[in-house]
């Protein structure tokens, strides 16, 4: 059985973005994270920087001091991913490129919704659970579980953020 977690904390930079707004409205963010993902009883982590337009998108990795471990860049032409020793991986897209590189399928499509607390229009949604001002808490969507933890103060960003896939 293939367990994996990652959990996100931190936020994604807009201007306040109050509860209630329309979160189809946002294309282009940039999130700023800390990663904790536990992959068949091992854990890891790393900081992000994940800047996202919508058609392009550019992941820097960082170890817990600050130095760059790689950086993943993609756009409709493809993915490509470079380790701090310069190799270099390309594939269609980053989804398909996690699978290549690391062995399974991390639906970063979909995870461009998850980040602002939405649901991906782009897989079938098993479930849906809302708290009482309409943001999600819990959405189980393209075999994953994505537990909304914590909510900026007064707003409708989602600040810490589990994904379970079994």
């Amino acid at each position: 059985m293939l367990i994996t977690t990652w959990l996100f904390y931190g936020c994604a930079s807009f201007n306040e973005v109050p509860i209630g707004y329309d979160l189809k409205e946002i294309q282009n963010y940039q999130v700023k994270a800390r990663v904790g993902v536990n992959f068949e009883g091992k854990g890891y982590s790393a900081k992000i920087f994940w800047r996202h337009k919508p058609n392009e998108d550019s992941i820097l990795v960082y170890s817990a001091i600050g130095t760059i471990l790689a950086t993943i860049q993609a756009d409709k032409y493809g993915a490509k991913f470079k380790t701090k020793d310069k190799e270099l991986y390309r594939s269609k897209n980053m989804a398909s490129l996690t699978q290549e590189l690391i062995g399974w399928h991390l639906p970063f499509e979909d995870l461009k919704f998850w980040i602002v607390g939405e649901s991906s229009h782009l897989s079938n949604v098993s479930e849906k659970t809302f708290d009482e001002d309409g943001r999600l808490l819990i959405l189980k969507q393209e075999g994953w579980l994505i537990s909304y933890k914590k909510y900026e103060k007064n707003g409708a960003l989602p600040k810490i953020i589990d994904l379970k896939h079994t």
